[in-house]
This record gives C-alpha cells, structure tokens and sequence, in this order.
C-alpha cells in the first residue's frame, strides 16, 4: 500500500486494498475487511466496471458474513446489473444465493444454486449442488436431496483427484527446482576447484622451468655452487609437489564430500516429497492423534502407497518387481 502510493498507481492500490481485505476476511475480521474493501471502491475509475464487479460481489459475501443482509442484497444486485461477463455472472448469482439461504428463503436460494450449476468452474457446482440438497432435505423433498448429494459426491471426488494431481506437480517441481539448484552450485564448486588445480599445476611449472634456467646458468659459471643449489632446488620442487599433491587430495575430498551431501539432500527430498504425498492420501494418519492399535489398510490406500512410493522414488516398486519377480 505504501510503495502504491509513492507511485501514485491506483490499480497497484486498489490491489494493496483489496489484498488487505481478504487478509482479514481470513482471520474473520470481516468488519475490518468491509472497510478496506469500499476504500478500494474510492480508488476504482468510473470506467473500470470489470473489477467494480468483483469487489462488489466480494463486498455482498463480507456483509452476508456478518448478517447485515440488506446491504449484501444491494451490493450483488449492482454487481449482476454491471455485469457482462458469463463466468463472473455465475459468482454473482451463488453469492445471491448464498444471501437468501442465509435468511431461510429458501425459494429465491434454489431459483440461484440452479442457475450456477452450469457454471465452468466445477467448485461452484459442487457447492451449488451441496446447497440444494440441504434446501431439498429443508423442504421434505428427500428423493431430489439425494440426487444432489449424489452429483455433490461425483464432483467433490473430481475436485480431490484433481488437487491430488495438482499437489504431486507442485511438489515435483519444488523438488526439481531444489535439486537444480544444488547441482548448479556443485558444478560451480567443482569447476572453482579445476581452475585451483590448474593455477597450482601452471606455477610449478613456472616454478620447474625457472628452475631449469638458472641451473643452466650456474652450470656455466661455478659447477661446485651448481650441484650444491641444484640439490637445493630439487629439495623445493619435491616440497612444492608434496604441497600440489596435498592441495590436490584436499580438492579431492571436498568433492567427494559435496557428491554425497548432494546425495544425502536428494534423499532428505525424496522422503519429505513421500511423507507429503502420504499425508495428502491419508489425511487421517495424524501424527498428533494418540490412537492405540493396529491401522488397517484397504486394497486401494496399498495401491495409494505404491504410487506415492513410484512418485517420490523413480519407480520403485517396478524396478523391485523387475529384480525380484
């Protein structure tokens, strides 16, 4: 909200605006959420109908939150009256029907709910069709009730597969990314240490070939001082190489170190990536639950675990078969 208003942006502060007010939406702040929500509505050009329809459906869902229906009615009724757009006109209509489920009528609640069950978006009909099968079951209607909870259940396992399968992309791709980076930061690790031996191996070569120089040079002037500095010489060179021999190991040992830290992470990630997997199929494996006992597993949770065991592990279970059939 500050840096908005250094720059003076008013789409950047109606953002900040309505950012902050579903942020105390979350902590059920909802009269503080309300506030912020209508000085986002100060900010809103004239023009700019798409999101004045959004934030008055939003604004309808915070005052149906705490009762004040009169004003929710009249905030949803300007924002269907403004809108154009089919997928928005769908949110419009279940937070109307929300409104009217809200105060028990029931009538004007299912005349809505059914009107979104056409809805793209497949969370608004699972919760369309929640709804009406507790309107049916209100009214004694118990056979249609049914069928709701019915198509309810179709799309609610449709919406679980679906986060399902969402999950384990997110989290193969955080698991990528992680180890990307490592690699990346042992390639250039390894290549430090390349250029390090290179430079070592460049100077005692520098070293060697001075070295040879200058014995030429004594050889000619006194051979006596020549033997007894070639003597010399050779003491350093067997000490320079004994020290490009220990560099060299030590070079050595740091890579192998990092080879298996890298090795050691990718296993860390390939648990915790198989521990999520599992906490995402078996949401009822609480570590905090002090339940006493066995866990009896079905054939399909054994199924669940094989695949999450393939997800996080390269196969597993088919390269196990394979060795040992």
């Amino acid at each position: 909200m500050h840096y908005s208003q250094l720059l003076n942006n008013k789409t950047y502060t109606i953002l900040a605006l309505r950012n902050a007010a579903t942020a105390f939406s979350g902590k059920n702040r909802n009269d503080s959420s309300i506030v912020y929500y209508l000085k986002a509505l100060d900010y809103l050009p004239k023009d700019d109908t798409t999101t004045l329809v959004t934030l008055l459906n939003e604004i309808a869902g915070r005052y149906n939150v705490v009762g004040d229906y009169n004003h929710a009615i009249q905030m949803v009724n300007r924002s269907i009256a403004l809108n154009m757009d089919s997928t928005k006109m769908f949110l419009c209509y279940i937070t109307k029907a929300h409104i009217y489920y809200s105060i028990n009528k029931y009538d004007s609640a299912s005349f809505y709910y059914k009107k979104t069950i056409e809805s793209p978006d497949i969370y608004t009909r699972a919760e369309s069709c929640n709804r009406l099968s507790k309107i049916e079951k209100y009214t004694g209607n118990i056979g249609k009730a049914l069928d709701y909870v019915e198509t309810y259940l179709k799309y609610r396992d449709l919406i679980e597969e679906k986060t399902h399968s969402d999950m384990i992309v997110k989290m193969q791709n955080i698991y990528q990314h992680k180890k990307t980076v490592e690699k990346i930061q042992y390639l250039t690790l390894e290549k430090n240490q390349q250029r390090m031996v290179l430079y070592l191996i460049s100077a005692v070569s520098v070293s060697v070939l001075l070295s040879l120089i200058s014995i030429l040079l004594l050889y000619r002037s006194r051979k006596e001082r020549q033997t007894r500095e070639l003597e010399q010489v050779v003491q350093l060179e067997k000490e320079e190489a004994q020290k490009a021999k220990e560099r060299l190991q030590e070079s050595e040992l740091i890579r192998i170190r990092k080879e298996k830290e890298l090795l050691e992470k990718e296993m860390e990630l390939r648990t915790d990536f198989f521990s999520r997997l599992n906490n995402l199929t078996f949401p009822f494996l609480d570590l905090n639950d002090k339940r006493e006992g066995n866990i009896r597993f079905s054939n399909e949770d054994w199924d669940a675990i094989v695949k999450n065991t393939d997800a996080a592990f390269n196969h597993f279970s088919t390269r196990l078969i394979k060795s040992f059939p």
